[in-house]
Order: C-alpha cells, then structure tokens, then sequence
C-alpha cells in the first residue's frame, strides 16, 4: 500500500467498489483518510445510515486518541461519563490500551484498562430479551451487555428471568457460597450448582454448528444432573434455535473482557471451554488467571498439547513418531527448517481456524513466495505468532478419534479413517467409521497411543486426535484437547451419547460411573462426506486441499462400505453415474493408481476420454480412450468443449504443482458450471469405485436408523 494517504485513498477507493469480506474495514480505513459520506454511498451502494453510524464511531476512537489518551497516559482517572460514552461505542479494553499506546507511546495493558474502568464504576448492566414478546412472562429469555446507564444492583440470586422485557436482568449466584467439589447438585440445602459453558461465536468455516452441537448437548446434560446452566455465545444460529436449551444465554462475544464481565454477574461454580471449538480454548488459562473455576480439562494440559515445544517433549516421553518440524518466526528460519527435514513441508499459521492460509509447498521458492505474501491472508509473522513448518507425509492415510477420558482412563468413542490421502483439511475429507483399510495391528497402535496421551495430559472430558499412517507406521500429528467438528458424526453414526459422557466427567462423575464404556466397534459402515457449495462461488478454486472450504456435511449408512459411501455422496448433491463418458486427466503421480481403477470402470460399462499423457498411459495398461486436449492447446475437440457438450457423466481431474493446479482450476470450474460430479483425488475416485460395484452387485439397503444402534429410540449405552 502507498504511503501517501491521497495515494492509499485512491487505492481504497478502487477496492471498495467491489463487495469481499474485509470491505467494512476498509470502508473505516477510507473515512480515515478522509473520505466524505457521500463518497462512501455512492461507491458502496450502503443506505447513508450505516456510514453514519460508522462515522460515529471514528469520532469515538478520534476522542480516544485526544483527551482521553492525555488522562490515561498521565495516570489521571478520565471521567466515568467519558468512560462510559467510549464502552457504549463498542471499544474492548484492548482496543482503547492500543489506541492510547498507539498515540502515547506506553505500554499499558488490557487488564489496567479493565481496573480503571471498574474503578470509575463502568460495568456492563445486562439487558433482556423477551422470547415472548410480553405476551406471557418468559421463561427463557437470553440477555446481552449495555453500558448505556449505570449498572443495577442486582437481583436477587437465581432471578434470571425477572426482569421486564428490555430492563435490567442480573442473576446472581444460585449455589450461594463456596463451589463443592463439582459433582451434581450437592452444597448447601436446596441449592444448585452452576455451570456456565462458553460457546464458540459467530459461524464461519472451520467452526461452526458442530460445537453448537456439543454446547447444546452438554446444557441438557448438565440440566438432567441437576445444575443451573448458563451460555455465553454471539452465534445467531444458537439463539435463533436453541435458547431454550439453557438455564440463561448471554449472546455476548467469546472474549476475555465479556465472559469475565458475565463471571462477574453470575458467579459459576465451574467454566467450561472444551466445547465451542478453538475460540474459548485460547481463553483458558487467562480465566484461571483471573481466579475462574475451569471443569474438565485444566488450562496447563491445554498449553502443552499446543504449545510447540511442550508438545515435542510430550510425544518425545511417549516415544511416538511425529513429522519433523519447527516454528518459524521469519523468512530465513522457515527456509532453513524446510532444507533441514526437506520438501514437501506443510506449513500453517498456529492457532487458525479452518486450516486458513495452510499450504503444502514442495520447493524453496514457493516458501519464500508464501511468507512474503503472509500480510495476504490479514495474519502477521513474528515473534508470539509463528508459522509451523512440517515435514509433509505424501500419501499417508490420516486418521481422526475422538474419545472420552476421566484422568484415569480413556474410552475410545470412534476411530474414523479418511478417504482422502494427507493434504486434504479435516473438514472437507470424507471419512468412514470403522476404518475401511486399516490392518487390526494399525488399528490397535492407534488405540494404544490415544490412551497414552490421553492420561499424559491428564484430559477431563473430550478429546481429538489425529494421525497419519504411512508405511506401516503410526505418526501423531496434533491432539486437541476439546470437542471436535467430528463429534456430532461420531454421536450419531454410532449412537453414543460422547458429549453427554464428557459433561459428566467434567461434573467430577468417572467413565465407569457413567456407564460410558469400552465398546467393539460398529457392525456397519457409516461415511461422513463434506457438503462444499463450489457452484455458489464464482471464481473459487475448485481442489481439496489444506484449507477449509465445507459448509456443511452428510453422512451415509450400511453394512458395506461402498453402499454407505455412495449413500453419502448422494446426500451431499453428487450425482452418481452407472455409465457412461468419464474424462480422465490425472498428474503423473496419480497415473500407477490410475490404471487398476480405470479397467475397472471400463469392466462396468464406462467409456474415457482423456488429455494425450492420460491416453498414452491408458492405452500402455490396454484400455482405449479418446483424446481431448487442453484449453491452450490449438488442436480439437478440447476439454472444455466436450464438458459442454452433455455427454460427460464424470470429470476426474487431479494437479500435483501449484502451476498445473493454476493450469487446470479453469476446467474443474466448467464441470462444476455444466453439472458434471469431479473427483479430484485418486483415493476419492477408489472409494466410488467401490460404490459403483457394490450397487452393481446387490441392491440398495434402506433401513431407519434405529436398525443400526438402539440409542437412536433413546436406548441405554452399552
């Protein structure tokens, strides 16, 4: 960006005209620097209000930076009515410390900001939403922060909804003195224990419903045991749905400042952050800090299954196998991690969602070319932000479970096996319960190692883990000490209440008083596949690959495999062919996978047509094909044209470069357009494969799911 503000307007300018998720952000950069509201509507299209209001708030932030800064920095008490006009504009303690030491030059922190507020009395008051409109008393209504008048004394303990609709509402603490040792409703006569869960914030790929999911499942838990619940979560999606899931929803944002504020309020005898995912993860050991009560697992076991260096120590003392690698806090680090434990490296930003801005990269130059555009993706990199740099496993078979432990034992709820091989991100990889290829050996390695960590980190409560097997060997790659995006799969396909087991451990019960046992796995196949809306996106590469893309997902059931998976597939939107035209154009490293597949497919019916080196390769293994060429090539018919021509049933195309994955981004994105179902990995073409010959070979199953596993009528555990 120029450094001349006229310069950076104008630029800005350009860049506003065109919708994209950072343009409110630039639209307050841009008013910044001067440009005017009308400007602003007229390249923009926004209603007048909206910039109005954000003029607002620049006017707030330009206070901040004046005499507010000046009183701060001076050590002087601004006024409490200042105070209150800058909170009621939205900025967090963190935002006024950066603005004032961004103009001062100090280096105050969030904290002295928060006790010099609450000094000056400036506290959030929590005001109700009425679910019922005021036409009879709510039962279940949810509360959101105000700092619009001084806060109300609050009500009485436990008088969560009795407020009137639009007042004051600030429920104390129903336990009424010192938490007991969490366990179900003991302490004083009469008395409930409270338990507040932190939800996950708003959706956004990478974190999402799933955790709703497991907040929700573990509030009715908690309920049944006899405790007061309470959430905090900003995501419209649980307010919209399920508020009537909890004692008391705070729809407040999952930050220090506001969970302490609502701690504040109710006083919980305990804290949950294992169940919304990342977001009140990274909260833990700062709420502990803060003298929070954390249930399940505690905030030092969390540290060292993230901390790089704690974790390496970890897996060292187990002696398991993990990738090489490092953290690199600058261009010359990383490349010389990568020379050391060699190309390919996965390298990724610690502690993002979704798998933002993960790579897999094979040569020093494309590193090089990823850590210079880093500023790219809105992310830094520098001391305190790191990027990973991992020796890559090409061609593992990755391997997620989700278990339960108490601090004395580990129960294993579902082993799943991904159909797509190693650099395919967990949330868009299909995966299958129980694991449809690997050897009872493999499967017992696994097992044994998810206990070895489990009590390791000493983990109350849920618990993910993932591995890569390669070559017969078993290689640890991360261990999330929280509810996964998996743990709704694993509930439902096998029928075993895992988050309801998990809220009762961090209720201080253990597995075996849960009843929440060892167990064989599942008599049948249940496939998970990602629902990924490429059509909706314009221009969006169409490529499964480190980073995120799954909107959604759908799960397929049956005693076999193929069946289940192609049920799944069917359930996500794909059309499933039984014949027909196939245009095959696979990289070289796909090609000896190719062959077995491709005869296959011809043995049912399928025809090929394919780029000249796929034809080539074809006709040397004896099978025919037709040759299309690519859209640079002079010569016809090309790949493009007869994606058009309505002939195709099916488009598999695989790129292993990021200049053939640029080459060929073009074309899948036609099929998408024309309707034609890609495969874009070998292993996924494998897994239809075998759907298609179990459809070919016996007919289609349909069964209710109460078939499948006793807990779908409400059936005990077992």
């Amino acid at each position: 960006m120029a450094a001349d503000p006229a310069r950076r307007l104008e630029l800005m300018k350009k860049r506003l005209a065109r919708p994209e998720p950072e343009r409110l952000n630039r639209l307050y950069e841009a008013l910044k620097l001067g440009l005017t509201r009308d400007e602003a509507v007229e390249i923009t299209s926004l209603d007048p209000w909206f910039v109005i209001q954000m003029e607002m708030i620049l006017e707030t932030e330009r206070f901040i930076e004046g005499p507010f800064a000046d009183a701060v920095a001076s050590g002087d008490a601004p006024d409490p009515e200042d105070m209150r006009r800058v909170k009621a504009q939205g900025f967090s303690d963190a935002q006024i410390a950066r603005i004032v030491n961004t103009k001062k030059g100090t280096l105050i922190q969030p904290p002295e900001i928060t006790a010099l507020r609450e000094r000056l009395g400036v506290v959030p008051s929590f005001r109700q939403v009425d679910t019922c409109a005021g036409e009879f008393l709510a039962e279940t209504p949810y509360y959101y922060s105000s700092y619009d008048a001084p806060a109300p004394v609050p009500p009485s303990a436990g008088d969560g909804a009795s407020a009137a609709a639009g007042g004051s509402a600030s429920p104390g603490n129903a336990a009424g003195g010192p938490a007991p040792r969490p366990g179900g409703n003991g302490g004083p006569a009469g008395a409930r224990l409270k338990v507040m869960i932190l939800g996950g914030g708003p959706n956004r790929i990478g974190q999402g419903i799933e955790f709703d999911y497991c907040c929700v499942k573990a509030c009715q838990a908690f309920d049944a045991m006899g405790f007061d619940t309470v959430m905090v979560n900003s995501n419209p999606e649980t307010v919209s749905t399920d508020y009537d899931a909890v004692g008391r929803l705070y729809f407040e944002p999952v930050t220090l400042e506001d969970v302490l504020a609502v701690c504040a309020v109710e006083r919980p005898d305990g804290v949950i952050v294992q169940l919304g995912g990342q977001t009140p993860l990274n909260l833990a050991m700062s709420l502990k800090e803060a003298g929070v009560p954390i249930w399940g697992t505690a905030p030092e076991a969390i540290f060292r299954a993230e901390d790089r260096r704690s974790w390496n120590e970890l897996v060292e003392k187990l002696s398991l196998l993990q990738p090489p690698g490092n953290m690199a806090e600058d261009e010359k680090s990383a490349l010389s991690i990568a020379a050391r434990i060699g190309y390919p490296v996965l390298v990724r930003p610690s502690f993002v969602l979704g798998g933002r801005a993960m790579r897999i990269i094979g040569n020093s130059r494309d590193l090089q070319g990823y850590v210079r555009s880093f500023a790219d993706s809105g992310l830094t990199l520098g001391p305190g932000s790191p990027i990973l740099v991992d020796k890559f496993l090409d061609d593992a078979v990755e391997v997620d479970v989700d278990a339960v432990a108490d601090g004395e034992r580990v129960v294993v709820a579902a082993v799943m096996e991904h159909i797509e091989r190693a650099g395919v991100h967990s949330g868009d990889s299909s995966c299958c319960i129980p694991p449809f290829t690997l050897s009872p050996a493999i499967q017992g390695e696994i097992l044994r190692q998810t206990g070895l960590l489990g009590l390791e980190l000493g983990v109350r409560g849920l618990m993910n883990i993932q591995f890569a097997v390669r070559e017969g060997s078993v290689f640890v790659l991360e261990a999330n000490p929280r509810a996964s995006r998996t743990a709704p799969f694993v509930a439902k396909a096998t029928g075993r209440p895992l988050i309801e087991a998990a809220a009762e451990v961090m209720a201080g019960r253990t597995l075996a008083e849960c009843g929440f046992l060892d167990k064989d796995p599942p008599g049948y196949f249940a496939v998970k596949e990602a629902v990924i809306p490429w059509g909706r996106f314009s221009g969006a590469e169409v490529l499964l690959g480190p980073e995120m893309h799954s909107t959604g997902e759908v799960m397929g059931l049956d005693r076999s495999f193929g069946h289940a998976f192609l049920k799944a597939q069917i359930a996500a939107g794909t059309f499933v062919p039984l014949g027909g035209e196939i245009i095959l154009t696979v990289c070289d490293r796909d090609k000896p996978a190719l062959a077995p597949l491709a005869r296959e497919l011809a043995e049912m019916g399928f025809s090929f047509h394919a780029t000249p080196g796929t034809v080539e390769f074809l006709r040397e293994k004896g099978l025919a094909s037709g040759v299309l060429y690519n859209i640079n090539d002079q010569r016809k018919p090309s790949v493009q044209e007869y994606l058009k021509s309505g002939k195709v049933k099916m488009f598999v195309n695989t790129a292993q470069d990021p200049q053939s994955i640029k080459d060929s981004s073009f074309l899948r994105g036609e099929a998408i357009s024309c309707g034609v179902p890609i495969m874009t990995t070998i292993a996924g073409l494998a897994a239809m494969v075998e759907g298609l010959k179990a459809v070919k070979s016996s007919r289609w199953r349909i069964s209710p799911l109460q078939d499948y596993h006793p807990a779908a009528l409400g059936g005990a555990d077992s």
